[in-house]
């Protein structure tokens, strides 16, 4: 290929790389790896919590209310009963003194009870007869606090039952407690009111176990059904990343080889540049061009040549340190980007390197393939600190020990042999 067409290919590449603002000359892209975005999966887990957070709320406030109900319906139904029972019940709220067998009456219709006090109040709120006044077996009498006066006072200004389940932790006493105030009429007028302690230890319990099962329910279909769309979706994400990071592989990598591409090598070169202007030193640009490649392909077919430029990309690699790069440039050409640089020593000991991997035979097919290339040489800085101008002259090296023969190396600014004509290598 003549030098001025190389040269323009490496000029468009190089404006292509600074186009898109460069690349990090240490970074390695890996085909189909990454890490999908997972702020949507955060989404959808978060949005799970907060559903399973809003139903234990909803659970809790409904067992809660539940119980009350059960308290409501204990003292309702306590009061109904003690009517039947006690005989002239309504006698005692309105004389406000209570007779020995209506004690007796009392005490047996509550002794087989949820109920474990039971207080008589008069129209006004003041108690008549309270605790162990009326069943022996009461625990002893509490002290009562604002929420069993406002209690008290609701039932008595609206004539409506009233009921709050409460913690207790006084001796004697049920863990919890159902408070219920239940107005007393007769003929539309307010007699008094029967306040009724109920244990409810039980209920709470039950309901707590149902809640408890039904949170375990919810939560395993919650969680089930937002797995299998989830983990779908996880799937596809990673294919999309895959895809993606697929992509921007082969935008900076030969898709043969899988050696840095044009694009990517001139990014390269301008950091290597950069980094020798900046710490000192120098680096080598080698350009490589197979010899006789042509005859691979009309000979052993494209397959085999294909195979032949892998081997020789393999063995360019295994040339060099990690930290230098090799690339393809396209068809049967090769880079090679060396820095920093210890000196000339160091760069013909590589130049030796890639020699000897090279002379070693290929295997294609059942047979076998000699490689050899001929490589063109241009130093930085003392040749040009410029990578467009760099490859310009690493390139013209090339095409004079193209015109010298196969297998030979040609630094920029060595003299020709006599007899040869010398190409431009340009400004």
């Amino acid at each position: 290929m003549p030098p001025d067409s190389r040269t323009r290919g490496a000029a468009v590449a190089f404006a292509s790389a600074r186009s898109i603002g460069g690349l990090d000359a240490g970074r390695t892209w890996r085909r189909g790896r990454a890490r999908p975005d997972r702020r949507l999966l955060l989404s959808a887990l978060l949005s799970l919590l907060v559903i399973i957070a809003t139903g234990l709320g909803l659970g809790w406030l409904l067992a809660q209310k539940l119980v009350e109900q059960d308290a409501r319906f204990v003292g309702a139904s306590t009061a109904d009963f003690l009517k039947k029972m006690v005989p002239a019940l309504e006698t005692i709220l309105e004389t406000r003194t209570i007779e020995p067998a209506q004690r007796a009456a009392l005490e047996v219709a509550l002794a087989r009870s949820r109920v474990v006090s039971v207080a008589l109040l008069a129209a006004d709120g003041k108690p008549i007869a309270r605790g162990r006044e009326i069943l022996p077996t009461a625990p002893p009498a509490r002290a009562e606090d604002e929420t069993m006066r406002a209690l008290l006072a609701r039932a008595l200004a609206t004539r409506t039952i009233q009921a709050v389940v409460l913690p207790v932790r006084e001796p004697g006493w049920p863990q919890h407690v159902g408070e219920t105030f239940v107005p007393l009429e007769r003929t539309g007028r307010l007699i008094g009111v029967l306040h009724v302690s109920i244990d409810l230890c039980d209920k709470i319990r039950a309901y707590r176990h149902v809640l408890l099962w039904a949170i375990v329910v919810v939560t395993a279909l919650c969680t089930l059904a937002a797995l299998v769309p989830g983990w779908l979706l996880w799937r596809r994400l990673q294919e999309l990343a895959a895809a993606e990071a697929e992509s921007r592989y082969l935008a900076f990598h030969d898709a043969l080889t899988e050696l840095p591409n044009r694009l990517l090598f001139q990014d390269r070169l301008a950091q290597a540049i950069a980094r020798v202007k900046r710490e000192g030193g120098s680096g080598a640009l080698l350009i490589l061009d197979l010899d006789d490649f042509k005859r691979v392909n009309d000979v052993f077919g494209h397959a085999a040549g294909d195979e032949l430029l892998r081997a020789v990309a393999r063995r360019l690699a295994a040339s060099v340190r990690a930290t230098d790069t090799v690339a393809r440039l396209g068809g049967d050409e090769f880079a090679i980007l060396l820095a920093p640089l210890a000196g000339a020593a160091a760069l013909e000991t590589v130049l030796a390197r890639i020699r000897t991997e090279l002379a070693a035979p290929v295997r294609i097919d059942g047979s076998t393939v000699a490689a050899s290339a001929t490589i063109g040489v241009a130093v930085f800085p003392e040749d040009g600190d410029e990578p467009d101008r760099l490859v310009r002259l690493a390139d013209a090296a090339l095409y004079r020990g193209k015109a010298l023969g196969p297998g030979r190396t040609v630094h920029h600014g060595e003299a020709d042999p006599p007899g040869r004509p010398r190409a431009p290598s340009g400004p």
